[in-house]
């Protein structure tokens, strides 16, 4: 109980829950637009009350003529039309239901999935769960106060950091000393992880509890009182594909369960990884490198459905859960994505604790390291005579990439950068961008006569194919031409109008290009993923530079500190201006290099995704989003450019780091 106390219920914890619950507050209110939401839901009340016990087409109609008025103004049209989606939603869902089951017996008669046992059975399946809706009675009402809970996810990501922060607690053995205490008491080896498990549970029902009240409570002030619990879940539209029957109110009591159940595996997997890291200063690495790997796993590797339905992030976000029908191939038999994230979970839990169970029992105190660590200790011992003869400037290094196990989180953090890079695809599913950057790649090179060339062949071209297809049209309405060969024509004819948009773009772009001599034509999706600023593989890549460098040097100069040597350093003339430059010469010397080896590594993976590169010299401005550029500087200038902003920006960011560890160590 003294566990629970100190974790949960100390002061410090307290104060940290109250700061997510006003956080989660704060942000509920901002994005509130409150002067709509008033006049909207005055609106909508007032309207729902006049006609209240009316039938749907009833107030289907009376819509209909309220916005046909051209007396309304734009909040009445705003309110109204949406009030009006809702009825329609409402009056078509009994018919959905109808449609999905008249669909599974069509597919069910298809050959093409009449062949697979799982096609069959998943159709089976979805049939089955739809059926469960049917003779629901769905009724309009405010469905505002669950579209915002269930719109925003900030609230998920505040109680990540509120379990992170109560796993993080179980540490304290280790900062004091009494680590080897712990592990040689009996009731450090089995007692402590019993209650500590009960602390995990208690913290993530906590944890769920406030947040959602906070989330509830906004939001029912705002859109609707309590009646409302009591309406059909499936009245929402948003809910149309949940084929679980349950009111509102049971839904909250649901989803406060779903929500602590993933709290609780969440906090059970750093708590895991914590336990199996005997360096406290690995533990921090650790969870950011295993919540990356998994996050750029899922996000890579899009063929892999279970991995991208049932990971570590479903159950961070479990709203999406709820909001759509999926269902998974696990072993040739369909299964729902919650009942498969569930039982994962579950299953996962198990040996997850047993392990946790395991390490608290047979870990020795003091001899208690794993091999990484011996090997780490060997290859100390292998360069200490280099770090006893060097300078300044190298024994800092020495103390940041070996002792401060700084070489192994550089290691971790390319292979994650390589990971995050590789691969990239246009980014885009409009038929139009992909065959405009089809263009761009066909035509590369210099803006000259090959260039008019192959716009001429490409306008004949599209101009035959239309040609082709009005005559197999006239063929088809004199009948001269059969069904079959009609509809494959109309599937290869379907991209012809977005193949014209496309040249139409292409050929404006190159008369334009045409007026400026010394221009190119250049592929645009790989330049854009190299020097757009809005790229997201670029964001991944500065996320990843940034979090790197906070556990490089978030530590780093609480060493002498932590040693009891700060007094010895602070007395010597080399221990205090002289160090402080040397510290931060060796934070620029590591944060340059690591850099510069990132952004390389992009434009490595870009070069063997898309191949060689070979007008690099070209001018930046000929890309279009780059057109308001000055004509001097080329790509290849502009990436060296942006990688030296990058680097410097990054250098000044390990220093702001090494500065604030300094003056909180000072103060300390």
């Amino acid at each position: 109980m003294e566990e629970i106390k100190r974790v949960i219920f100390s002061r410090r914890r307290l104060l940290g829950l109250l700061v997510l619950a006003g956080l989660c507050l704060v942000n509920l209110i901002r994005i509130t637009p409150q002067r709509n939401t008033s006049l909207a839901q005055v609106k909508t009340e007032q309207f729902l009350t006049a006609h209240q016990g009316e039938s749907l087409e009833a107030l289907h109609t009376r819509l209909n003529r309220i916005l046909e008025s051209p007396n309304r103004s734009f909040s009445d049209r705003m309110c109204y039309g949406l009030l009006r989606n809702q009825v329609e939603y409402l009056l078509g869902f009994s018919t959905r239901l109808e449609e999905v089951q008249a669909q599974a017996e069509h597919m069910s008669s298809v050959s093409i999935f009449a062949g697979s046992p799982y096609s069959q059975a998943n159709i089976q399946k979805t049939a089955s769960d739809y059926r469960r809706l049917e003779g629901l009675e769905v009724t309009p009402g405010h469905d505002r106060a669950v579209e915002q809970v269930l719109g925003v996810d900030l609230s998920d990501w505040l109680l990540g950091a509120y379990m992170a922060l109560v796993v993080s607690s179980f540490l304290e053995e280790r900062k004091r000393g009494l680590w080897n205490l712990v592990c040689a008491s009996p009731s450090g080896r089995l007692g402590l992880p019993v209650w500590r498990l009960c602390t995990v549970a208690l913290a993530a029902l906590l944890g769920s509890a406030v947040l959602t009240c906070v989330e509830l409570s906004h939001a029912y002030w705002m859109y609707g009182g309590l009646d409302e619990l009591n309406r059909v879940l499936q009245s929402v539209s948003l809910f149309q594909n949940f084929t679980y029957p349950m009111t509102i109110g049971g839904f909250w009591l649901f989803s406060l369960v779903l929500r602590t159940l993933g709290a609780f595996f969440l906090g059970g997997v750093l708590w895991f990884l914590q336990e199996t890291v005997a360096d406290r200063r690995l533990v921090g690495p650790a969870w950011a490198l295993a919540l990356a790997g998994e996050y750029a796993l899922y996000r890579r590797l899009p063929e892999t459905a279970l991995l991208q339905k049932a990971n570590l992030f479903s159950w961070l976000h479990p709203r999406t859960l709820v909001t759509s029908y999926c269902n998974l191939n696990l072993l040739g038999r369909p299964v729902g994505q919650l009942s498969l994230v569930l039982g994962a979970g579950l299953l996962l839990s198990m040996p997850m604790l047993l392990g946790i169970g395991v390490v608290y029992r047979h870990r020795k105190p003091v001899s208690g390291y794993g091999w990484v660590n011996r090997l780490l200790d060997r290859t100390h011992r292998m360069f200490a005579p280099l770090a006893r003869h060097t300078s300044l400037l190298g024994h800092e290094l020495y103390k940041t990439l070996a002792v401060g196990r700084g070489a192994l989180v550089l290691l971790a953090a390319l292979a994650l950068a390589a990971l995050l890079a590789q691969s990239p695809g246009l980014g885009t599913s409009d038929p139009v961008e992909v065959n405009l950057e089809s263009y761009y790649r066909q035509s590369q090179g210099p803006v000259g006569q090959e260039t008019q060339d192959y716009l001429a062949k490409r306008r004949s071209r599209l101009a035959e194919q239309q040609a082709q297809w009005d005559a197999l049209q006239e063929r088809y309405e004199t009948g001269e031409a059969y069904d079959g060969s009609y509809e494959i024509s109309a599937l290869q004819a379907g991209d012809l109008q977005a193949q014209a948009q496309a040249l139409e773009q292409y050929q404006a772009h190159v008369e334009t290009l045409s007026t400026q001599p010394g221009s190119y034509v250049l592929p645009h999706w790989v330049y854009r993923e190299l020097l757009s600023p809005d790229s997201a593989r670029s964001t991944s890549l500065l996320l990843v530079c940034l979090l790197t460098l906070v556990l490089l040097f978030g530590t780093q100069s609480g060493a002498e500190r932590r040693t009891g040597m700060g007094r010895t350093c602070r007395a010597t003339p080399q221990g205090r201006r002289p160090l402080r430059r040397r510290r931060h010469g060796a934070a620029w010397i590591l944060t340059a290099i690591f850099s510069v080896s990132v952004w390389g590594i992009q434009l490595v993976q870009l070069v063997r995704s898309y191949g060689s590169l070979p007008y690099l010299h070209a001018p930046a401005c000929c890309l279009s989003f780059l057109e308001s550029l000055p004509r001097g500087i080329s790509i290849l200038g502009l990436w060296l450019l942006l990688t030296t902003i990058r680097t410097a920006a990054l250098c000044i960011w390990s220093s702001l780091l090494l500065w604030s560890t300094e003056t909180l160590g000072k103060r300390g």
